[in-house]
């Protein structure tokens, strides 16, 4: 399998994005900047895309659809990430709520000791 990044980094693509954007700085860039940038290379690579028996894919295609690629690809992984990072959250939520319940119920497990108890396990401290 080809590597898109491999072969990005060697070919030193940028993209015409908040003046030259190298292939790393895709990374910093918000969704919707990736998104916006996603459409106006598909809507170029679909210009250049004609129905011909004879004509072979040209660099500058190959070049472009590599961007598409790249950009997908960054977008997928933030995605990805943005859904994991949800899910952390929540979980951590949850357990919070847990321990908050958990406290709640040692703490009336104490008050339901006796006196006695009370006194003893005071002692024992």
């Amino acid at each position: 399998m080809n590597n898109i990044f491999e072969e990005a980094t060697r070919k030193r693509v940028r993209f015409d994005c908040k003046g030259q954007a190298n292939v790393e700085d895709l990374w910093d860039l918000p969704l919707t900047t990736l998104d916006s940038l996603y459409k106006t290379l598909n809507r170029k690579l679909k210009d250049m895309e004609e129905d011909s028996l004879l004509e072979t894919k040209s660099a500058a295609d190959r070049l472009l659809q590599l961007k598409v690629d790249l950009v997908k690809h960054v977008v997928k992984v933030k995605l990805e990430e943005k859904e994991e990072s949800k899910k952390l959250l929540e979980k951590k939520a949850e357990k919070e709520k847990l321990l908050t319940i958990l406290a709640d119920k040692q703490d009336a497990d104490l008050r339901n000791l006796s006196v006695e108890d009370l006194k003893k396990r005071i002692e024992d401290l």
